[in-house]
């Protein structure tokens, strides 16, 4: 049996946090942002949706991507800094 990876679903909310609005706050220069941190935006998931949420989201995606039976998913793995709660 060969095991690997044949496709990923991902979601990210709409609303965004723009870093160089936040430089004042933490104190950094917007050369900081751009050089070191490298994106200058973050996607923020609604208050109301928790990381299981999201993980569905994506779930979707992947099965509008790539069209399956869930059956014949072995394993799924979820990867998140962020649990419920």
């Amino acid at each position: 049996m060969t095991l690997g990876l044949t496709a990923i679903g991902t979601w990210l909310p709409d609303t965004r946090i723009t870093n160089l609005d936040r430089l004042e706050i933490f104190n950094m220069k917007e050369s900081f942002v751009r050089e070191k941190i490298g994106f200058l935006e973050l996607a923020r998931k609604p208050q109301q949706l928790d990381s299981s949420d999201l993980c569905v989201k994506a779930w979707e995606d992947l099965q509008h991507k790539h069209p399956f039976p869930v059956e014949s998913v072995e394993c799924a793995i979820v990867c998140t800094q962020n649990p419920d709660g």
